[in-house]
């Protein structure tokens, strides 16, 4: 049986105030964070969860930019997920718009490559026209 291992890895662009106030929500709820730097983005999902088989990788000398916030969540879900972003809401923390899970496949992923799909998928998903 799989134990569950709460955990969220959040990218904040000017890491200073707001992630401060986004960890303090997650502190309260008892669940697990991982600020991810600019260093990071180039790092695997898996190794920056802590997963099993992961293990850090040189950082190149150029970096790619990240402006946005990020949050990816790895076993929230359900009544928990809402908890925490009611939490969230509740703290005046503005809506974080690319938010993902850890699966099988992104965990391969590194940190960068998920947030230029949730990018993409947020796109589509403001200029889809309804039908």
């Amino acid at each position: 049986m799989k134990v569950k291992k709460e955990l969220i890895l959040y990218y904040h662009p000017l890491e200073e105030a707001g992630a401060r106030r986004a960890f303090a929500v997650f502190e309260r709820l008892g669940i697990p964070a991982v600020l991810v730097n600019r260093q990071d983005i180039t790092q695997q999902i898996g190794c920056l969860a802590g997963l099993p088989g992961f293990g850090k990788k040189p950082v190149p000398d150029e970096l790619p930019e990240i402006r946005e916030e990020v949050m990816v969540l790895s076993d929230i879900g359900g009544a928990r997920l809402d908890d925490l972003l009611a939490a969230l809401k509740e703290a005046q923390i503005p809506r974080i718009e690319l938010k993902a899970v850890v699966t099988d496949t992104n965990k391969k992923w590194k940190f960068y490559q998920l947030y230029e799909e949730l990018r993409k998928e947020n796109f589509l998903m403001r200029t889809r026209r309804p039908q």
